[in-house]
C-alpha cells in the first residue's frame, strides 16, 4: 500500500514535495515490529497516521546477558561504505534512508569539493553521483575528477532524471552504469549487489 517514491498528485499547502519515502519507512518500521500503520483521512481537511500498538502482557524482560543478536542481511550490502552526490539535500536524505535500511553506511555530499574532501578523509566503496550538480562541473567530469584524484572508490553510477539518449551515450562511453529518477530500489539494489560481488572477486584474487 505504501509504495516507494509514491506521491499523492495533490501537493501540500506548504509546497513541500517530499520523496514518497516517508511512510514506507514507517510501514516497514511497523510491520518489524508486528504493528500496524493507521490513517485516515478527510477531503479538503488532511490525513492523520498513527501506529496501532499491542500490548503483550505476559511479555518477559530480555536479561543483559543475553547475547545480542545481528539482524540478517538478505542484501548481502551490509557495511558497503556508499558517498552519494547530489545538490539536493531531501535527495541525499531520502538515499540515506533508503539505502540505510540496507545496511550501507551513507556518506552525502552536495558538490564537487565536498566530494573531494570526503573521499581525502575516507575508504569508500561505492560513488552514486547525479549528472546535474548545479554546477560548473556534471556528474561525469566529478566521477571522471576524482578518478584521476585515486580516489580509492571502485566502482561508480551516475545518476539522473534525463531519460535523453545523448546522456546514456555519454554514460555508456564513460563506462558508468546509468540509473534513471525516480530511483526503482530494486535497480538501485542490484546494482549495488553487482558491485558488491565485484569487489569480492577482486578481494579473493
Amino acid at each position: 500500500m505504501y509504495a516507494e517514491f509514491s506521491r499523492c498528485e495533490q501537493a501540500s499547502p506548504w509546497g513541500e514535495k517530499g520523496l514518497g519515502l516517508g511512510l514506507s519507512i514507517c510501514d516497514r518500521l511497523a510491520r518489524l515490529m508486528n504493528h500496524t500503520l493507521t490513517f485516515t483521512s478527510c477531503l479538503g481537511r488532511g490525513s492523520a497516521f498513527g501506529v496501532r500498538l499491542t500490548r503483550d502482557l505476559k511479555a518477559r524482560r530480555v536479561r543483559r546477558s543475553e547475547p545480542h543478536r545481528l539482524a540478517a542481511d538478505p542484501t548481502g550490502l551490509r557495511g558497503l561504505r556508499v558517498l552519494c552526490v547530489d545538490n539536493d539535500c531531501s535527495i541525499l536524505d531520502g538515499m540515506e534512508a533508503l539505502l540505510g535500511q540496507w545496511g550501507i553506511q551513507v556518506l552525502k555530499a552536495r558538490n564537487s569539493a565536498e566530494a573531494t574532501q570526503l573521499c581525502d578523509q575516507m575508504d569508500i566503496d561505492t560513488i552514486l553521483a547525479d549528472y546535474h550538480l548545479g554546477e560548473d562541473i556534471n556528474g561525469i567530469d566529478l566521477l571522471r575528477s576524482l578518478r584521476e584524484l585515486q580516489c580509492p572508490a571502485s566502482t561508480v553510477a551516475l545518476i539522473s532524471a534525463d531519460h535523453g539518449a545523448e546522456l546514456a551515450l555519454l554514460a555508456r562511453t564513460a563506462g558508468y552504469p546509468l540509473l534513471h529518477k525516480p530511483l526503482r530500489p530494486a535497480a538501485l539494489r542490484a546494482v549495488l549487489s553487482a558491485f558488491r560481488r565485484q569487489q569480492n572477486k577482486v578481494s579473493a584474487a
